[in-house]
């Protein structure tokens, strides 16, 4: 018999911003990954020039047992200032 709760839990990645021009930049961003999973990402970012952001994604797949890798991808939007797209394959676990 196991004791605790065994209810998946949230996985937290950091991931960081940054701004490599001489201006300040004011950005949206989104994210997309499996239908069933449940993300949560800022969805704006500010960042003076030169600047370096921490920001967190929150992820969760309610009842994921033994998940294969699958593929998140956030995109920036900021406007004149261009866009930018971190991809990467991520595996949710118990």
């Amino acid at each position: 018999m196991v004791k605790g709760d065994l209810t998946p839990r949230p996985a937290y990645v950091a991931f960081f911003a940054y701004n490599f021009s001489d201006r300040a930049v004011t950005g949206k961003l989104t994210v997309v990954a499996p239908h069933e999973w449940e993300v949560s990402i800022p969805d704006r970012v500010e960042l003076a020039a030169g600047q370096r952001k921490q920001l967190a994604m929150s992820l969760h797949r309610p009842g994921a047992k033994g998940d294969r890798p699958a593929r998140v991808q956030l995109t920036g939007d900021f406007g004149p200032a261009g866009s930018a797209i971190l991809s990467t394959r991520l595996q949710l676990g118990r």
